[in-house]
């Protein structure tokens, strides 16, 4: 699972302890829940707390759910998932889709399952928007394009050095969100 909520502070802190132990509690009754069925479960919950709240928040989410061969179903809408694929070289992004949690009572018809198939050298990266939208002295965004060149350039460096690189990358800029990224690479 990879998610931001909109905003800072005490109530954006919530939401997010809000949705994790709402997932928690629903995988630990059903591992087997495809990621839109737990979207639409977790999102009615989290919806009725954000309007308690007296907020307008949201939360950007993606779910994945790991199966053999290297096959990811996933359901949500959050940043692009970036691919790195070993066999062509080159480095992709597959757009997520649906609806944010906390905006609408009732995602049914509005989340879908799809699938990523990672063959054997493949990287999957995702990330949240602190590190797109940090901020250099010229209040120049780090951006996504930058992200997506940086990762092509470490696609052969073991996970938690590219995830050093990234980082280190971005020592000179500013960071007003919080920085966030899951790096996955299936080696056979």
């Amino acid at each position: 699972v990879i998610g931001d909520v909109s905003g800072h502070g005490l109530k954006s802190g919530l939401i997010m302890m809000m949705v994790q132990t709402a997932i928690h509690v629903v995988i630990n009754q059903n591992p087997d829940k495809d990621p839109s069925d737990l979207l639409v479960e977790i999102n009615k919950a989290i919806s009725y707390n954000i309007k308690k709240l007296g907020e307008s928040k949201y939360m950007t989410i993606t779910v994945f759910a790991v199966h053999e061969n290297g096959e990811f179903n996933f359901s949500g809408l959050h940043q692009d998932i970036i691919i790195y694929r070993a066999d062509k070289d080159i480095v992709e992004s597959k757009e997520t889709n649906g609806m944010w949690l906390g905006v609408v009572d009732d995602l049914n018809g509005m989340v879908f399952n799809e699938t990523i198939i990672l063959n054997p050298g493949d990287i999957l990266l995702l990330h949240t928007d602190g590190v797109t939208e940090a901020l250099d002295e010229n209040s120049n965004l780090y951006s996504y394009e930058k992200l997506v060149e940086i990762f092509g350039q470490l696609k052969d460096l073991p996970t938690e050095e590219i995830k050093n690189e990234i980082v280190k990358s971005l020592e000179d800029y500013s960071k007003p969100d919080d920085v966030t990224m899951v790096i996955v690479k299936r080696l056979q």
